[in-house]
């Protein structure tokens, strides 16, 4: 009786155990990590939920159309965009390493299938890190930086969005809800 319930005890931990997919990873800090998922010649990956590329762990969010206070050519200027925010954390202990310089690339676009172009941003200079394109920086070693992509506003009546940007021949998919990152 008493080996009957030991041995059940021991498959249930096992059945348990092995329910991961083979995509996730738990790191020390008991977060879960997604390897990108290929689908149809995408890598699948959840908006709010870090991905690992190389040694960074990135996350990405997407806003509502946000209004932003910043310098252009020397001038206080207000404009509005729908913001990207990319977060890179270096989880190398000793290699420095350089974000992929998305700024300009990739495309945006709603459940309704409506698609907003990148915004050019020459002349801006930002009063935030977050809001800086990116442009490809070199992040130190177990540093972690954030960065933006900027397109042209997405409408209140959105809900999702889908992202894709190129990776070293690849492409990311990014799909979820669209947030407020500020009060409007």
């Amino acid at each position: 009786m008493i080996f009957r319930l030991v041995f059940s005890f021991i498959l249930l931990t096992l059945l348990v155990g092995c329910g991961r997919t083979k995509q996730e990873k738990v790191t020390d800090s008991g977060n879960n990590i997604l390897e990108p998922e290929i689908k149809n010649g995408f890598k699948d990956v959840v908006s709010g939920e870090p991905f690992k590329y190389k040694e960074f762990l990135i996350t990405i969010d997407a806003s509502y159309e946000t209004s932003l206070y910043n310098l252009y050519r020397g001038r206080e200027k207000l404009f509005s965009s729908t913001i990207v925010r990319l977060r890179f954390e270096n989880t190398s202990k000793t290699k420095i390493l350089e974000t992929p310089g998305w700024y300009g690339e990739g495309s945006l676009e709603d459940e309704h299938q409506n698609k907003f172009k990148t915004i050019s941003l020459e002349g801006w200079q930002f009063y935030e890190d977050w809001q800086i394109p990116d442009i490809g920086i070199r992040v130190n070693p177990l540093t972690t930086t954030s960065r933006s992509l900027h397109f042209q506003s997405i409408p209140k009546t959105s809900k999702m969005f889908i992202l894709t940007l190129p990776l070293e021949g690849q492409v990311i998919r990014c799909k979820g809800n669209l947030k407020s990152f500020y009060n409007n």
